[in-house]
């Protein structure tokens, strides 16, 4: 899978719209990951009481009595609708996942690993705690077998090896994958962070020690954005939405249900391939390489014995991930960036990088803002669409004045120094 590949899917698909994004997808695909989910509609009304009105007109039946309990089998009447809805649109998938399933080809193993159903026998409020810690081992583990098929077929291409490495796991089949990995990508900082936490979970306090070194010497720092996307695009595009969902009742309800959960009003849906892409953006945070085994030795702070050596190595770490292309890389980055450099010259830019990357984040959930992004933008470059939204808006760069209200991150702007520590005898 090559970046222009990519990058031409995109622009295929540039006009729709993608719905809120990471952070508020964890919640929605914990539930359509399991079930489905059958809201993704455009509201038909503004307001919350308009919507449930219009609810209760379309689901009262001729003749209906006025009184409570025709409005009790209303709503029960709509729950029965939404859920055959919601069973419907996870049979589609889970027969798409099965069909992926049986092809030969890597593209289809890994499209059909980020989404294999799981056994609907799994309840996790009847089942007992060993039953269902056994039933997720071996969801996992049909997860890690999907990925270590596509890395087989498919043992150049980078995308895969990214996906199969980063989820796989323990065991000599993972270790052998990752090796690829970090094999074909020797200059890419992202692998060198996660093979510092593999060699930890391994014991190997050497080889962390020589991952930490080549991520300081690396030239790049590639997350394989997009990655997650293009494989859900080619594996589930073109899922018919179920006729269940196409009910007028389950429109209206969904609708309710959008208004309570803040999805912008004139986010344009694309039916079956939303839920696929919410599964992909969920599925690409979970790639992610992890901060901790560059936290405790690149903070001042924690780090009492920090050699000159070592700060160097750590500022070349941090300031290429300060360049990433997520709202995390950047603000996590800085942050030890400013500490890093404090009372130096370079102080006052990272003070002023770490103040902007604080800004986006306040706006990363934004319903007018997120509103603007399309489906590519969660894919590719998280941070300069925000930076082009918020500037549309009149709301980039931040005011000269702004300061986050968390008072740490006030201090570090201001000083470049976390707040001085309280004596116990003065006041909060």
């Amino acid at each position: 899978m090559a970046r222009p590949m990519r990058r031409r899917m995109a622009a295929k698909i540039a006009p729709m719209k993608m719905p809120p994004q990471r952070i508020a997808l964890v919640a929605i695909v914990a539930v359509l990951l399991v079930g489905g989910a059958a809201w993704w509609w455009r509201p038909t009304a503004s307001n919350p009481s308009a919507l449930m009105h219009q609810a209760g007109q379309v689901a009262k039946q001729p003749g209906s009595p006025k009184q409570p309990a025709s409005r009790n089998m209303a709503v029960a009447r709509m729950d029965a609708l939404m859920a055959a809805c919601n069973r419907d649109v996870a049979a589609a998938f889970k027969a798409r996942a099965l069909e992926l399933r049986q092809k030969q080809d890597a593209p289809s193993q890994v499209a059909y690993a980020l989404a294999v159903p799981l056994d609907p026998s799994v309840d996790v409020e009847r089942m007992p705690p060993t039953e269902y810690q056994r039933a997720m081992l071996e969801w996992q583990d049909e997860i890690r077998a999907a990925l270590l098929r596509a890395a087989a077929l498919a043992p150049d291409d980078t995308d895969v090896l990214w996906q199969a490495a980063t989820r796989c796991g323990d065991g000599s089949d993972c270790r052998a994958v990752q090796r690829a990995l970090l094999a074909a990508e020797p200059d890419n900082m992202a692998v060198w962070l996660h093979e510092m936490a593999w060699a930890r979970t391994r014991g190997d306090a050497e080889a962390s020690r020589i991952a930490f070194e080549r991520a300081a010497a690396a030239t790049r720092y590639d997350i394989h954005a997009g990655a997650t996307h293009e494989a859900m695009l080619q594996g589930y595009a073109g899922l018919a939405m179920p006729a269940s969902c196409e009910r007028q009742e389950v429109r209206v309800a969904n609708a309710y249900m959008r208004d309570l959960t803040g999805v912008p009003a004139n986010t344009v849906e694309t039916g079956m391939l939303d839920q696929a892409l919410a599964s992909a953006a969920v599925n690409a945070s979970v790639s992610f390489p992890p901060y901790s085994p560059i936290v405790q030795p690149c903070t001042p702070a924690l780090n009492a014995a920090m050699t000159p050596a070592l700060r160097e190595s750590c500022k070349r770490i941090h300031t290429r991930l300060a360049d990433g292309d997520t709202i995390m890389d950047q603000i996590f980055a800085s942050k030890i960036m400013l500490q890093l450099t404090a009372d130096s010259p370079e102080s006052t830019e990272w003070r002023e990088r770490y103040r902007r990357s604080r800004w986006l984040m306040e706006h990363q959930l934004d319903p007018e803002i997120l509103s603007q992004h399309r489906i590519e933008d969660y894919a590719d470059g998280e941070v300069r669409r925000m930076q082009a939204t918020l500037q549309a808006a009149g709301r980039w760069p931040p005011p000269a004045d702004w300061l986050p209200a968390d008072e740490n991150d006030r201090s570090l702007i201001l000083t470049g120094h976390p707040p001085a520590k309280k004596k116990p005898d003065q006041a909060p």
